[in-house]
């Protein structure tokens, strides 16, 4: 039994520092994309980082059917998402969906819970985020 404590202990925090390593390589303009991503139901790969200013990261999603695109800003700050679009109220009030995300398993998976129950989940492989 002491044995099998023991193995447990050192195993635990062998992977501990590794999940959090992770976690940190993992920047918020990423999470945001990721998050805007998830609400409008596009593919991460359309969604664009433009700039950040005071930690406010600034999202396009180009539409290019009619050479427009879509402007937001958005915010992740322990494990909460808020987000508004570009010039606009952000959408925190108590009638508006809660954005949260998480790191697990290798995952970046962002929810989204609405005021009738239901819940959106989007997961994304953290390698999809290396190099951009």
């Amino acid at each position: 039994m002491f044995r099998l404590i023991l193995s447990f202990l050192v195993l635990g925090f062998t992977i501990a520092p590794v999940r959090v390593a992770i976690a940190k390589d993992l920047s918020d303009k990423d999470i945001c994309r990721a998050a805007m991503s998830t609400i409008f139901n596009e593919e991460l790969e359309d969604v664009e980082f433009k700039k950040n200013v005071l930690n406010v990261h600034y999202i396009n999603i180009p539409k290019p059917k009619d050479n427009s695109s879509f402007k937001f800003k958005c915010t992740a700050v322990d494990g909460l998402i808020s987000w508004g679009s570009e010039l606009g109220a952000w959408q925190n009030t108590d009638l508006d969906s809660k954005v949260t995300y998480e790191i697990k398993d290798g995952f970046l998976i962002v929810s989204e819970l609405y005021n009738s129950g239901y819940k959106f989940n989007k997961r994304f492989k953290l390698s999809l985020f290396k190099d951009k």
